[in-house]
């Protein structure tokens, strides 16, 4: 929206002046277009929040078993170090 804005900036008023007035708002399109839009993004939002929450205990598990791996390895070289020593 910027774009238009500076671009254009009386046809940018204008058009945000239109849809912001009582005359588009009580438009039967617009408020279907709306109820439609909101009912769209209130499952997309509850969907990517199940997505997220998923790949956030995904990476958990990752992070544990990484982890947990790098620690044998390290254990690994320690010991073999400590034999040389001896």
């Amino acid at each position: 929206m910027d774009f238009w804005k500076k671009e254009y900036p009386k046809i940018s008023d204008l058009y945000f002046d239109y849809i912001g007035g009582d005359e588009y708002n009580q438009l039967k399109t617009t408020k279907y277009t709306s109820k439609v839009i909101s009912k769209i993004t209130t499952k997309a939002q509850s969907e990517l929040a199940d997505d997220i929450t998923n790949a956030c205990c995904d990476c958990e598990t990752a992070g544990f078993i990484l982890g947990f791996s790098y620690a044998l390895k390290l254990m690994s070289e320690a010991k073999s170090a400590l034999e040389v020593v001896k």
